[in-house]
């Protein structure tokens, strides 16, 4: 395949066999507007002159091809070619409207509802829930490890994690002091039991941060664990936001609504769908890194 542009060709390898990160970095400078893609070397196609063969061999019959790209249909689909973009997107980089060109209408939606969601910023619980919960599953594994005569055993059976004496480790005094339950120390879980917390409240965090030796590790993990974990799993959770997005077309599909409305339904279901949940940006993973380094070095 060989593609024209100002007057030089390229050698473009058909595209949609190679990478999406080398596709991006490929087309990356290219002026579209003057671009003309060959067939092969000795057939040339223009968005406005698709003609079949058949007319040619005297086949008096019109064509049944489309008259121009715009008119064909475009399957519906969201490759994973789209992952390229929206990392590029939650590491900080800017995504410019010709870094989108190869993308179909679908994934383009995808992208830049996802661009529209992120303007809205974190509250504080939500930075506290992004924080505490990868934290207490990382202290408690290695609470519970240092309990064992083989801490480095690959997965700990359930009689092996004695949450209540995890708790005790890093609360026990402070309850006794304030005179409260253990329970007010547990994580906060929607159906919890009376006078502990339901959800990562300012209220829960100052409490938690009383600790010293919970301050100190909280630390530690946030400044040398808490980034790279995150940006880690994002990859997971994108390709599951992916995998619902998928779903919806395949549903909507099957309705034979028109493309204007299915990317309007996939627009809204992004933005406004309670479990559609976006993976953290790095801007937003090093907001909450921060604003947890501040509170603890407060509560020091």
């Amino acid at each position: 395949m060989m593609c024209h542009l100002d007057n030089s060709l390229v050698q473009c390898n058909h595209y949609h066999e190679m990478s999406p990160e080398s596709v991006s970095n490929t087309f990356a400078d290219f002026d579209f507007d003057n671009f003309i893609c060959y067939g092969n070397d000795d057939d040339l196609i223009l968005p406005n002159q698709i003609n079949d063969n058949n007319n040619q061999n005297g086949d008096s019959q019109p064509s049944t091809r489309k008259s121009s790209y715009e008119e064909l249909e475009v399957p519906v689909e969201i490759s994973d070619a789209v992952k390229v973009h929206i990392n590029k997107f939650m590491s900080g980089e800017e995504v410019k409207e010709k870094d989108l060109y190869l993308l179909n209408d679908y994934e383009r939606c995808v992208v830049k509802s996802i661009q529209i969601k992120k303007t809205k910023p974190k509250t504080k619980e939500q930075n506290n829930k992004q924080v505490m919960r990868p934290a207490f599953k990382k202290l408690q594994d290695k609470f519970f490890r240092s309990q064992l005569k083989k801490p480095n055993k690959k997965k700990l059976q359930s009689k092996e994690k004695d949450q209540n004496q995890f708790y005790e480790h890093y609360f026990g005094e402070i309850k006794n002091n304030e005179k409260i339950s253990i329970e007010n120390f547990y994580q906060p879980i929607k159906k919890s039991k009376k006078g502990s917390q339901r959800t990562y409240n300012q209220n829960y965090l100052k409490l938690t941060l009383k600790s010293q030796s919970f301050r100190e590790d909280l630390l530690a993990y946030v400044q040398s664990q808490f980034l790279e974990e995150q940006q880690v799993s994002r990859d997971k959770k994108i390709d599951e936001l992916l995998k619902k997005c998928r779903k919806l077309l395949a549903k909507l599909g099957k309705g034979e609504k028109d493309r204007e409305v299915q990317l309007e339904e996939l627009k809204k279901y992004i933005l406004n769908n309670s479990k559609m949940k976006l993976p953290w940006s790095n801007s937003e993973l090093n907001s909450a890194k921060k604003y947890f380094e501040t509170m603890i070095s407060q509560q020091s």
